[in-house]
């Protein structure tokens, strides 16, 4: 009797059946999970985007986080004459020590500009260019200095000074303007401190 033919038949089964593979069924079994569990995963990464974009979408529409910010409006807004409060010379003085600025440079600076007692500052935005003008002691207004200038895609306010760049965000509220501590590059002492002085130390007022 050929036993082995025998078993060779008992394991191929009848000829429409699959071939018997030892493990087979727990190899096939796998195979099957693991495509389960990448449709799973698949599914979730596209409703997490589909999630995500619904809420951009959403913020967007409401102003909110992830808003962008309207920058032909805010030049729009921006744009004109502002007067600024007045800045005694002890707050002058104060203030820019205060901010690092070395005390010589400060006297040298109030003596530049005649031992003034207070002094007021004009900003005017006018065709991407500013211009600043200073009254001292309540005499006329005289430039100090002007350049052009540009606002960035988060809002913030860049300003040549004759190759010394200013770079500053603000607010406009209720007829007011205010600017944040300013950046500065490419500046000389004299320069940071002017223009310190120009947006940091005084509000300024829709004229």
């Amino acid at each position: 009797m050929d036993t082995e033919r025998i078993e060779r038949a008992l394991r191929e089964g009848p000829p429409d059946e699959p071939v018997y593979v030892p493990g087979g069924h727990r190899q096939q079994r796998r195979v099957l999970m693991l495509a389960g569990l990448g449709a799973l995963v698949t599914a979730a990464l596209l409703v997490g985007v589909a999630i995500g974009v619904t809420l951009n979408v959403l913020r967007a529409s409401n102003g909110g986080v992830g808003s962008g910010i309207d920058v032909a409006a805010l030049a729009a807004e921006l744009e004109g004459t502002w007067d600024s409060t007045e800045l005694s010379v002890a707050s002058y003085r104060s203030e820019l020590v205060a901010r690092g600025h070395a005390a010589e440079d400060v006297e040298a600076a109030i003596a530049n500009n005649g031992q003034f007692d207070r002094v007021r500052y004009r900003f005017v935005f006018a065709e991407d260019h500013l211009q600043i003008f200073a009254a001292f002691d309540g005499r006329a207004w005289e430039s100090m200095s002007g350049g052009p200038y540009e606002l960035q895609e988060d809002g913030s306010l860049l300003y040549d000074d004759i190759g010394c760049f200013i770079t500053a965000t603000f607010t406009i509220g209720n007829g007011d303007l205010s600017f944040t501590p300013i950046q500065t590059r490419s500046c000389n002492a004299d320069e940071t401190l002017n223009n310190a002085a120009f947006f940091n130390l005084v509000n300024y007022t829709r004229k």
